[in-house]
This record gives structure tokens, C-alpha cells and sequence, in this order.
């Protein structure tokens, strides 16, 4: 075991970019299934993944179900403890398409996996569902890495994974991108190019994908659900959501490029011109290829994320660029390093990029921080005041950390009451609404209820609630927040009526 962390130290970077996922609970649409969980009752999860088209994802929550039963550890333990698992594989399997494919050396690898597992982007893994995205991208991976075996038995294995990766339907662009940068290297460096294995790779995605959308699309309460149209697309939302994609390329740049200063100014010659040799094009052309099949999916359905984007979870959008992102970084800073082979200096500037990555990732995690505080003080300032009748609850907050759900009102009064008798709503406006409730066709199916967190309601009175003393983003910092958090968004009680 200490010979393979030896050879693969990019792992120690799991203590930055994961170990924080250990203290922050499940957020967004985590909060049901953790719900489900807490309640013995796995209904609401079966139905969400059979309606939102993914059903493999299933077999997961089954086997925390039974290790649980089993073991008597904590779900939110084991969430933590499998996404983290996920995190590294993932990283593992970056590192290790780019010594197949690129043909990168150890040091190179590890560097790659490194600026992935660093890359900031996963604080939003403290939803567990979005553990599984990462689960389902590293089957992609590890099965397009089996696929190139020329064992048979291997080969069909690898099959399988990728089949199974479909569940998150990004994949199906994903792999061919994968395939795609792979025979592009082999053929401008005039090696044979597997072409029966992209042939079959191309068929397999988009037979795999008519398939899906004919027989297994989303339904129910998901009918819908990120599906293109193409009459949605317009030119500027697709030039604003690639120039976010890019956002994670262009704001890094600026270190190689005082790199490069910083040689010129200690009297280096430099030959630029070596930064872009023959064999550098081709491989910029197949980390595009990566890219662009990374994000096509998501452009497809307008929806992006950049690079600053530090509240909510649409970093679930970029689960994919680590692995563009690592190979671009990795093989520029490696061809900067060739034009003044010195070890101290590269260094520095290495660190430097892997400073600026914990230090965004570092701000992403403190509003999960925050949000993680207001929560647990919101269910502990509940239990503070006289128990509401069951009904329906509508929360007006303008700066509370982050923004609460219908169904995560609904469970933090569950969690503060241990019933879950409240249908509730964050406002924002102050406009109080006159008739908020849940539709029937939720209280018709028990499934519905149990996924939203409405096994006991009944609707009996409606219920106002404003947060005072509160406080909004800039002061949460200047203020100390998360040492404070008791002192702040009290509960006021506006009115009752049944």
C-alpha cells in the first residue's frame, strides 16, 4: 500500500479537495434521500431515479441501505466515505488515460491527477447524488481503459462500464471525446489508428442514446428533464456558456504566463516557438476534442458553470473538465519547465497554481460551511419555539447562506419535530402567498410524499415565518459568521392560520 501511494501521490491531495466533505451534511437534493434513509423507506429514492431515467444509480442507495443495517455506521458516513473513494478513482483513472493516451511519464501523471483532484469544483459532492455523477464519469473512464485490452473477457467488462456510465446521459458525448482525442494522437503521429474500436465506440453511444430517449426517458414528475430543444438555443447563451467553460483555462493562465516572464527577466532565452512544437498541436487538438465533448451536453441544454460560481451546486456541470483541464496544465507547465530545466523555480510556480485552486476551492467550501451552520441552527432554533401545527410553511428570508427548497423546508422541520407534517417555501420578496400548498398529484401517491418529505401531512394551517437579525453575505465574513451563527436569522413567528 505505501508503494502504490509512493507511485501515485496525487492521492494526498484527497485531504484537501475531500476530507471536508466529512463535516458538512447532505445538502439540496441530498436531503430526501437522506430523509428516505433516516426513515427506513427507500420509495421516494426508487421513484426519483426510475422517473428521472437512472435507475442503476439505485444499486447504490441499496447497498448503504443494507451495509448500514448491517454495520449500524451512519449513512451520512458512509456517503462521505464512498464519495471520497469515487473522488480518488476518478482522479486515478485521469491519470491514468493520460500515460495511455498521451503517452505522459509517472511525474507527468501524478501532476495531471493532482490539478484534478484540486480542481475547484467538488464542494458540491456534499449532495450524495452528485457522488454518483462522479461514480458514473469514472466508470467512463475505467471502461473505455478496459476497452483497449485486447483480452476479450477484459474488453466485454469494459463494455459493460461504459454502458453503465449512460445513466448520466453526458457520457454518451464523453466517450467518444475520449476515443475521438485517442486515434487523433495515434494518427498525426502515424501510428494505426483503432478504427473499428471508434467505429464501434461512436455506434455503441448513439445506439445506446436512441435507445434512451425512446424507451427510458424521464417522466412523472421529471417529464422533461434535461432534454435539448433546440429552439431554446440562441448564439449569445452558447458563446456566454462556453466563455464559462473557459473561465477555468483563462483565469489560470495568468501563472504560466509570469512563468515565462519570470524567465525572461533572469536574461532566459526564450524560444516560444517550443511551446507549440508538432507533437504539442496534436495534443492541444485532443485535450479540445475532451473539451468540447465534456460540455457539448450541457450547451446543448443551456446550462454551464465558471469558474466563480461558489453558492449552490451547478458546479455538478463541470464534473467532466478535470480531466481536459489536468492534461492542459500538466503538459504546459512541463514545456515551460524544457526551457529552463530549474527545479526550485517550477516548483514555486506549481505551487503557485495549486495555491490559487485551494484557495477557490477553499472560498466554495466556506459558503458550504455557512450553509451547513444556518441549517443545523435554523432545526435548533425550531425546536426553541411552540411546534407549529402541520401544514404549510412559508419562510421569508432575503440573506440567509444559500437558498432553501420546498422539500428542505419541509425536512428541516422534520429534522427539528421528527414528523414530517409541513409543506414548505422560501421567499425572498416578502410577497406572502395566499394559496401555497402542495399539488394533489403529490399527496395521491405516497411514493411522492416520501420523496418530498410529506409522509404525515395534512393540510391543516398556514403557516408565516420571517427570519430577523439578519445578515447578508459581506457582513457573514466581516461579522464571523460561522463563529456567531446563534446570534443571527432568529425566528419570528408572523401568523398561524387555520
Amino acid at each position: 500500500m505505501t508503494e502504490f501511494i509512493k507511485k501515485n501521490y496525487f492521492i494526498i491531495f484527497i485531504i484537501f479537495s475531500g476530507f471536508p466533505l466529512f463535516f458538512l451534511p447532505n445538502v439540496w437534493d441530498g436531503v430526501t434521500f437522506d430523509y428516505g434513509l433516516i426513515i427506513g423507506n427507500l420509495a421516494g429514492i426508487e421513484t426519483f431515479y426510475k422517473e428521472i431515467g437512472s435507475p442503476f444509480q439505485l444499486l447504490f442507495f441499496y447497498l448503504i441501505f443494507f451495509i448500514k443495517k448491517i454495520t449500524f455506521l451512519p449513512h451520512e458516513f458512509l456517503f462521505d466515505l464512498f464519495t471520497i473513494i469515487f473522488l480518488i478513482l476518478f482522479s486515478f483513472e485521469i491519470k491514468k488515460y493520460s500515460l495511455i493516451v498521451f503517452g505522459l511519464d509517472n511525474k507527468l501523471g501524478n501532476l495531471c491527477a493532482i490539478f484534478a483532484i484540486t480542481c475547484p469544483i467538488w464542494d458540491s459532492l456534499v449532495s450524495i447524488n452528485l457522488g454518483l455523477y462522479l461514480f458514473c464519469f469514472y466508470l467512463a473512464l475505467l471502461g473505455y481503459r478496459l476497452f483497449l485490452s485486447k483480452k476479450l473477457l477484459i474488453k466485454i467488462i469494459g463494455i459493460i462500464f461504459i454502458l453503465l456510465s449512460f445513466s448520466i446521459k453526458s457520457n454518451f458525448s464523453f466517450i467518444i471525446g475520449l476515443c475521438l482525442a485517442h486515434n487523433l494522437r495515434l494518427f498525426l503521429n502515424k501510428q494505426v489508428i483503432k478504427k473499428y474500436s471508434l467505429l464501434f465506440i461512436i455506434f455503441l453511444s448513439i445506439f445506446s442514446y436512441i435507445i434512451d430517449i425512446n424507451f427510458f426517458p424521464p417522466y412523472g414528475m421529471f417529464e422533461g428533464y434535461n432534454q435539448v430543444i433546440f429552439k431554446n438555443l440562441d448564439f449569445f447563451s452558447l458563446i456566454k456558456n462556453v466563455y464559462n467553460y473557459l473561465t477555468f483555462f483563462i483565469f489560470y493562465l495568468w501563472i504560466p504566463f509570469l512563468y515565462l516572464l519570470f524567465l525572461r527577466f533572469k536574461g532566459i532565452k526564450l524560444e516560444l516557438y517550443k511551446l507549440f512544437t508538432k507533437e504539442d498541436i496534436f495534443n492541444y487538438l485532443a485535450i479540445l476534442i475532451i473539451f468540447a465533448t465534456s460540455i457539448a451536453p450541457y450547451l446543448l441544454i443551456n446550462k454551464s458553470n465558471d469558474l466563480f460560481y461558489f453558492t449552490e451546486y451547478m458546479d455538478r456541470h463541470s464534473f467532466l473538465l478535470p480531466l481536459s483541464f489536468g492534461l492542459f496544465f500538466a503538459i504546459l507547465f512541463k514545456k515551460i519547465n524544457n526551457l529552463y530545466n530549474n527545479k526550485k523555480i517550477h516548483l514555486i510556480f506549481l505551487s503557485l497554481f495549486l495555491l490559487q485552486s485551494l484557495s477557490i476551492a477553499g472560498i466554495s467550501y466556506y459558503t458550504k460551511i455557512e450553509s451547513a451552520f444556518f441549517r443545523y441552527d435554523l432545526v435548533e432554533k425550531l425546536k426553541n419555539i411552540e411546534q407549529p401545527p402541520g401544514g404549510n410553511v412559508q419562510i421569508i428570508s432575503n440573506h440567509m447562506p444559500g437558498y432553501l427548497r420546498d422539500y428542505e423546508v419541509s425536512y428541516y422541520f422534520f429534522k427539528a419535530y421528527g414528523k414530517a407534517s409541513w409543506w414548505g417555501e422560501h421567499i425572498r420578496d416578502n410577497k406572502i402567498k395566499d394559496n401555497h400548498k402542495p399539488g394533489e398529484w403529490i399527496l395521491n401517491r405516497d411514493d411522492y410524499k416520501t420523496q418530498l418529505v410529506l409522509d404525515d401531512y395534512e393540510q391543516q394551517c398556514n403557516i408565516v415565518i420571517k427570519l430577523t437579525n439578519e445578515i447578508d453575505k459581506f457582513d457573514r465574513i466581516f461579522k464571523f459568521y460561522i463563529l456567531n451563527f446563534k446570534n443571527f436569522f432568529n425566528i419570528q413567528v408572523l401568523k398561524i392560520t387555520c
